[in-house]
């Protein structure tokens, strides 16, 4: 029960929820709480319980070191506790803003954790559609964990999606922004390119206030700065390919060149 657990100070805060770090009175390990008030969120919204049943659903099939652990969930009449793992870091955004781009082989040991857990993800039919480094944590590490499934879904027939919004702009590819049916593989795939890109030159490769321009932006193909490798510079472009049917696969990009660099 949540009696189990003593809480403290807020870490994380929503329309209906708040975040608090918990510790385990018996086993004294820290957790993250999340607090959801179902009355608020029902009466607000019927569909946002549904999306959060959702959350939770998505939750429980996830086993992996680089994606949030589920530990256990608690009801009473008014709130819905949800309890994870608690990772003592910030966002990857937080820690690329910080030190304004990354050097290669610091990019390759972050960027190889994203993708193995998304590869996780999507053998076990599971769609992030949401991913960017605000739902990226690190650890002191460096080490990764890949939150917030609110979007995520399981996977489709052929994994085609249609869905007019769903995530960051800046991080859709151009058929979701476009609202042409999309395969969700293919959406991660371009997403965590574009991270790949923030990680390396510290700027979005496509950064437009206006939906019309950020579409013109990435119709003329992504420019990659000549302090890059070529190596990556390759990488990224395949990630980043306007076709969705000539983008590279998780497989291919596991087999790449510049993938295998100096791996920590």
């Amino acid at each position: 029960m949540i009696t189990n657990y003593s809480l403290s100070k807020t870490i994380g805060m929503g329309s209906f929820s708040k975040v608090k770090l918990g510790t385990h009175k018996i086993l004294n390990k820290q957790v993250a709480i999340k607090i959801i008030n179902k009355q608020a969120a029902s009466k607000k919204n019927s569909a946002i319980m549904d999306n959060i049943r959702h959350e939770i659903e998505i939750l429980k099939c996830l086993n992996h070191q680089n994606v949030l652990k589920l530990i256990e969930i608690f009801d009473d009449t008014q709130f819905s506790y949800i309890i994870t793992e608690y990772v003592p870091g910030g966002e990857l955004f937080d820690y690329i803003y910080k030190n304004k781009k990354l050097n290669e082989d610091v990019a390759r040991n972050i960027f190889s954790q994203i993708l193995t857990g998304v590869d996780y993800c999507h053998k076990i039919g599971i769609i992030h559609r949401d991913l960017k480094p605000e739902n990226i944590l690190l650890d002191k590490n460096r080490n990764v964990t890949i939150i917030d499934f609110g979007l995520s879904s399981f996977g489709k027939e052929n994994n085609f999606y249609f869905t007019k919004t769903c995530g960051s702009p800046l991080y859709s590819s151009p058929e979701l922004i476009k609202g042409k049916k999309y395969d969700g593989k293919k959406n991660d795939i371009w997403s965590m390119g574009v991270i790949l890109f923030l990680m390396v030159c510290g700027y979005f490769p496509f950064n437009c206030r206006s939906i019309g321009n950020l579409k013109k932006k990435i119709q003329k193909g992504v420019q990659i700065p000549k302090y890059i490798s070529s190596e990556l510079s390759n990488l990224i472009q395949r990630m980043l390919k306007i076709d969705p049917k000539k983008r590279i696969t998780i497989q291919e990009i596991k087999e790449h060149t510049w993938f295998h660099k100096n791996i920590n």
